[in-house]
């Protein structure tokens, strides 16, 4: 270690110093490297011998011992006053040699011709701090501080002494360490004192950095208020020099200096450059140790917008970011944003401003985003129309509705079902921009939509208060009223259309039949020319003479019409024969039914006495009532009743089943009344023409079962699980 002092003991007195070797590196022949050089006088002694100098010295880190010949002393290397004195207890004829230092190990030796003595210091800086705090040397005074109340004490002396030379910002870092003499709002009231702004908000910044995690509500507090202090602040402008930007950004733009610009200028613009740093420093460090709301309560109080901007976009705050750029009339920028935004809820909160600004970008963006809903924007879409047609009628007016249009025949033609809101604000929409000389914009959305989409009845009225003709034949068309459209057509002389309209009928010849008498009336009544009814009949491929004959008038030349004529006779010549040979052939059909069941009432079956019943395989004659079909199957009645049931359908199954259980009943009661023989008679027939009507074995019926599995579910055994 480099000694920094230097005692030299002299006749006169000791001379002291400061080693200046760091000031003085390469120090010349001659030069000085000692500073604060002084001769001060031995201590005194109360002795007669008292002029008599010392044996020996040594210094300690804060005092000089002087040994003389049956005492020590110490004077203090900071006050120069005499502050120890002890007399040496030595035996007879023992004398002291010399005082000695040990400065590695910083002990104090006295040597006797018998002994050899140790000064032992203790703590001999406990009262250093005071020294240097009358002298003003604060960093040796805190430095040398027992504890921390002298340290406070160190500190507050320090802060007083920067504060009556105006310092302070320093005086502020000083006072953010002291722990107890004063409290936080002594030390908050002292600097607003001295400089509300700026040595206040150093000091909240420098106990926000000390305060720690888990105290989160001073933390907010603390960092609220240095927020405050910066928005309020003129070295932090928002507007003014560093507000030119369109937008801030989280560092601070490097100042440029040109050769003309004035260093006041130039100083004003770096304070502004560094005070907007450590503002955007402050926000970044504790975005998320202090709610949002409180810092953009406060920016919004100050009116700093871009402040507000520049948090949002350092918190991720969406929503903020596009309400400051939109404050900012950056709508350019909002819709930037809002493309990487998929937070419905933040488009639907700012599309009427950004409607208004830049409609058409706005659309575009909204045509991207398939998770908006439109029927949530319509209402933004509508009042748009409505203070642009308010605005300027003439260019804004329509321009937006041409842009409203564009969006919802968007939507409702790739974004899928829409709900009918949206389809009725276009075609209100379609209406006021078609007119009767060009109705294509509202008849392309009629040609692409059912009338289920939209309201037909509001849609009709609205083209029929614009004259929409066409659009409203085609509403008729949609609605099935084809009649009403036909004459619709009619109504404005338009026949052409009025056909068009009867031609798309084409599932229903008799409608399109009527219609067409409908259109060649028209024009008979309108027009006497045989010729025009003629061609009406002719285009309608499905009108005869003979149906509009009776349109004509009565006092007819035949001249004309003597060709047509000839053709009606030489159809009906036609038709008449084609009548002719149909009845012909019906005849013949009827005659040879005719004989086939002639034949069928004598077809006999026999029976031998070998053959078994089909069902249960037991002889067939053993039981006098039986069935037998043309096929070769025959079967007892009573096993044809039991099976017959699997082979019928539900319906005929039950009514078996009724008149089996019919028969028995009235078996069992054996009534000989009249009416109850007829009733079992009525049943007996019954039944045996539905057992009758099909083999249950090879017959239409059984073919039917053939994909029938061969065990129902309600015949299987529990015992067949495995």
């Amino acid at each position: 270690m480099r000694p920094r002092s230097l005692v030299w003991l002299t006749e006169q007195g000791f001379f002291t110093g400061q080693l200046a070797l760091d000031q003085h590196p390469a120090a010349d022949a001659g030069d000085s490297i000692i500073d604060a050089a002084q001769v001060l006088p031995f201590p005194t002694l109360d002795t007669p011998d008292a002029a008599d100098p010392p044996i020996a010295m040594v210094a300690s880190a804060y005092h000089y011992l002087f040994l003389y010949e049956t005492s020590i002393k110490a004077v203090s290397a900071l006050t120069h006053q005499r502050v120890f004195d002890e007399e040496l207890a030595l035996e007879h004829g023992e004398r002291v040699l010399d005082l000695l230092g040990d400065v590695q190990a910083g002990t104090f030796w006295i040597a006797t011709t018998l002994a050899l003595f140790e000064v032992v210091t203790t703590r001999e800086d406990r009262h250093a701090w005071r020294h240097f705090l009358r002298k003003r040397r604060f960093r040796d005074a805190l430095a040398l501080a027992p504890d921390a109340a002298h340290r406070d004490i160190v500190r507050v002396a320090h802060a007083e002494h920067l504060l009556s030379q105006s310092a302070r910002v320093a005086a502020a870092r000083v006072l953010a360490d002291v722990q107890h003499t004063l409290t936080f709002e002594e030390i908050v009231l002292k600097l607003q004192e001295a400089d509300p702004q700026c040595a206040l908000r150093v000091f909240l910044l420098l106990k926000l950095h000390q305060t720690p995690v888990s105290d989160p509500v001073r933390t907010s507090l603390l960092c609220t208020w240095a927020v405050e202090l910066s928005a309020a602040d003129g070295a932090t402008p928002a507007d003014g020099a560093a507000a030119t930007a369109t937008r801030p950004t989280l560092r601070p733009p490097p100042s440029s200096r040109s050769a003309s610009t004035s260093p006041s200028t130039s100083t004003l613009a770096d304070r502004v450059h560094a005070a907007r740093a450590d503002f955007y420093r402050l926000l970044a460090k504790y975005k998320d140790r202090v709610p949002a709301a409180l810092i953009y309560e406060v920016l919004a109080g100050h009116s700093r917008t871009h402040d507000m901007l520049a948090f949002a976009e350092l918190t991720h705050d969406v929503a903020q970011h596009v309400a400051s750029l939109i404050e900012l009339d950056h709508h350019a920028g909002a819709l930037k944003v809002l493309a990487r935004c998929h937070d419905v809820e933040i488009h639907y909160r700012y599309a009427r401003k950004l409607l208004w600004a830049l409609p058409g970008q706005t659309m575009a963006l909204w045509t991207r985003m398939p998770e908006l809903q439109p029927e949530r924007l319509l209402s933004d879409i509508m009042a748009y129309c409505q203070l642009a047609q308010q605005e300027d009628p003439v260019q804004r007016g329509p321009a937006a509705r041409r842009q409203a249009c564009t969006y919802l025949a968007y939507v409702v033609s790739h974004q899928g079902p829409q709900p009918p809101a949206i389809h009725n604000h276009l075609v209100s929409l379609l209406v006021q921009e078609s007119h009767p000389k060009n109705e294509a914009p509202m008849l392309q959305y009629l040609a692409q939509h059912a009338h289920g989409e939209y309201d037909s009845q509001y849609a009709l009225r609205l083209c029929h208060r614009k004259g929409l003709v066409q659009c409203v034949i085609e509403i008729y068309h949609s609605l099935q009223l084809y009649e009403q459209g036909v004459q619709l057509a009619l109504s404005v002389a338009d026949v052409d259309l009025a056909k068009k309209h009867a031609d798309s009928i084409e599932n229903d010849p008799e409608l399109r039949k009527r219609l067409y008498m409908q259109i060649a009336r028209h024009v008979a009544e309108r027009h006497p020319d045989v010729m025009a009814v003629l061609d009406i009949a002719k285009d309608s491929g499905i009108l005869t003479l003979q149906d509009v004959l009776p349109l004509l008038p009565e006092l007819l030349l035949m001249e004309g019409l003597k060709s047509d004529i000839c053709h009606v006779l030489e159809d009906i010549g036609l038709e008449t024969h084609r009548l002719q040979e149909t009845m012909h052939q019906t005849t013949a059909t009827a005659s040879l039914l005719q004989a086939d069941l002639a034949a069928l009432r004598g077809r006999t079956v026999l029976l031998s006495p070998l053959d078994r019943c089909t069902l249960c395989r037991q002889p067939l004659l053993a039981c006098p009532d039986l069935f037998a079909f043309g096929c070769g199957h025959a079967f007892h009645r009573h096993c044809l009743r039991r099976a017959a049931p699997r082979y019928l359908p539900s319906r005929l199954a039950d009514r078996v089943r009724q008149l089996a259980h019919d028969l028995d009943t009235l078996a069992a009661a054996g009534t000989a009344a009249a009416a109850a023989a007829q009733q079992r008679a009525a049943a007996a027939a019954e039944l045996d023409s539905v057992l009758g009507a099909d083999c249950v074995v090879c017959g239409e019926r059984a073919l039917r079962l053939l994909d029938q599995p061969l065990v129902r579910e309600q015949d299987e055994d529990p015992s067949w699980d495995l």
